[in-house]
């Protein structure tokens, strides 16, 4: 009896360690956290769904946390509980992260729960920079956060060489997110970004070098503008800028830009001497255009937005982009001189091109096309090519000579000739045709 007594008691015993000590799995409405709960004890594997900010992506909160008899003994989400990375640039290709410094943050679940943490640091002149958190600017550059869902409080500029030695503040653009650089001579530095979100207040650090050249810059030979073959037409070519791999000058037009001038796609941080034409993307040879906006790029123009303004940028040829391609008729071709573009067809030109004794085509960029074709679709201009033909006459690659007549000029190539006309009585007509053209033949 006694010992059927036992059993009955060693079995509730066992009921109730069971009861006490074997969870119940509870999925949590919080974004996929799962909470194993037993009388005794309480383990959950959180996976909580957090929104970093108003505009922001959401971000998950990953970790374990006990608790046994309701009292929390161990949890470590607050390892995971960390501001947003912050990122500065000057430019799609120059960008710099920072590393998080000291920082108050609270978080809230979906399911009401309350995270706040704490973390001291290092002050940003002390931390341990590496590449990523260096940023290479020359003098004058603005600096740009690319997390827009904060509010800049202030940023602080050190020495790197002289830690005591700590200059004002420098200005900030609260609404545009931007740091101005202006004024602060060649040296290394270490910015102090005092930001805070919805969540908190955070210290961010980085490290920025200005320099004279940017690195890529010093192995680039630069062209002097007086030496090179730039063709415009109503274009500057002594204003230039480099984007997405093509030259501008500044248009002589003016535009009613009718977009937002805030809303841009690129920026030119690169500068070098007021000399030379650009090479690298980004550059410009005019500091008045530093830190200008790219606003919008089309197939020959472009739009930048400084001082507050829309200007106008057109595409700058070089005499090396494209040559004329002249095939002399053949015994059966009956034409001799023959319209290629008239002036009635075009609103371009108020004169006609002509051909004579052969056909024109062009190549451009590696690309043939027929001459009506490329001045049609406005793959090049008349301008463009006689523009060349100056330049070529100009440097003694070809002969040519002046007509009496109002100013006519020939100019012989090997394989072609253009006439074009400027005579008294208004005709201002070209004609590309055979080496032995004379003006004689077609007027």
């Amino acid at each position: 009896m006694k010992f059927m007594k036992k059993k009955v008691l060693i079995g509730i015993i066992i009921v109730l360690l069971l009861l006490l000590l074997i969870p119940i799995p509870m999925r949590l409405k919080d974004g996929g956290s799962i909470e194993y709960k037993a009388i005794l004890y309480t383990i959950t594997k959180y996976h909580q769904l957090v929104p970093i900010s108003e505009t922001q992506e959401i971000q998950y909160i990953d970790g374990i946390g006990i608790k046994i008899l309701g009292m929390e003994i161990y949890n470590n989400t607050k390892d995971n509980i960390k501001p947003p990375q912050l990122e500065v640039y000057t430019s799609s290709t120059n960008k710099a992260k920072c590393i998080t410094g000291s920082y108050s943050w609270q978080e809230t679940s979906e399911n009401g729960k309350i995270t706040s943490v704490q973390a001291d640091a290092l002050h940003p002149i002390d931390f341990e920079y590496t590449e990523n958190n260096i940023l290479n600017i020359q003098e004058d550059v603005i600096i740009y956060l690319e997390n827009k869902d904060i509010n800049i409080k202030n940023v602080k500029i050190q020495s790197v060489k002289e830690k005591s030695e700590l200059l004002s503040e420098i200005e900030i653009d609260k609404l545009k997110k931007k740091i101005n650089l202006i004024d602060i001579p060649v040296g290394e530095y270490i910015l102090e970004i005092n930001v805070s979100y919805s969540q908190g207040d955070v210290c961010y650090g980085v490290r920025v070098n200005i320099v004279d050249m940017l690195p890529g810059q010093e192995s680039v030979v630069y062209e002097k503008i007086s030496d090179s073959n730039l063709i415009a037409e109503g274009t500057s070519t002594d204003i230039l800028v480099k984007y997405n791999g093509i030259l501008y000058g500044k248009s002589f037009a003016m535009i009613d830009f009718a977009g937002n001038l805030d809303n841009y796609i690129g920026i030119i941080d690169k500068l070098i001497d007021k000399e030379h034409v650009p090479v690298l993307n980004g550059e410009t040879n005019i500091k008045e255009i530093l830190n200008a906006k790219v606003l919008s790029v089309g197939d020959r123009t472009m739009v930048l937005e400084y001082n507050n303004e829309a200007v106008l940028f057109e595409k700058i040829k070089s005499a090396d982009n494209f040559e004329i391609l002249f095939y002399e008729k053949q015994p059966i071709d009956s034409y001799k001189t023959y319209t290629i573009l008239g002036k009635s067809e075009t609103k371009k030109y108020d004169y006609t091109v002509y051909g004579h004794n052969g056909s024109v085509n062009i190549r451009i960029d590696g690309k043939d096309y027929s001459l009506k074709e490329a001045l049609v679709e406005n793959k090049i201009t008349m301008d463009e090519i006689i523009a060349k033909a100056n330049i070529d006459l100009k440097n003694g690659k070809i002969t040519g000579e002046t007509y009496k007549d109002g100013g006519s000029i020939v100019y012989k190539y090997d394989t072609y000739t253009i006439i074009k006309c400027h005579t008294l009585d208004g005709n201002r007509d070209v004609y590309i045709g055979v080496p032995s053209m004379t003006i004689n033949d077609v007027l």
